[in-house]
């Protein structure tokens, strides 16, 4: 991937599948980002956002005005999460995507700018 971004002018890559480990999830991603210093992130909000609208216009997205559904990720990595999804439209168009879920602490610092 990172010799592909070297090419393209991509820096972050999302894998999509709609085939959960657990059911009561309708997406599984795994979210890379090597040019940027991280092979791998667990859970990736925006990456779950832009998925909603690629389903969307790929008509995979069930109809209506809101749709709304739980993503998972990190499971490779032994750092399960899930995201929810909120998908918003008018007229038939997307009009907006919110996300959620809990985070967990993992590390603390402190950065001292002069």
């Amino acid at each position: 991937m990172i010799a592909y971004g070297h090419i393209a002018p991509y820096r972050r890559f999302t894998l999509v599948c709609r085939d959960t480990l657990d059911p009561r999830f309708k997406t599984h991603l795994r979210h890379f980002a090597p040019a940027n210093g991280i092979h791998e992130d667990p859970v990736t909000g925006t990456a779950h956002a832009v998925v909603a609208v690629y389903l969307d216009w790929l008509g995979l997205q069930p109809p209506g005005e809101r749709v709304r559904y739980e993503g998972e990720q990190g499971h490779a990595m032994k750092r399960p999460g899930s995201v929810t999804v909120e998908l918003l439209r008018e007229g038939g168009a997307v009009t907006d995507v919110r996300i959620g879920g809990q985070g967990h602490i993992v590390a603390r610092g402190k950065v001292r700018i002069d």
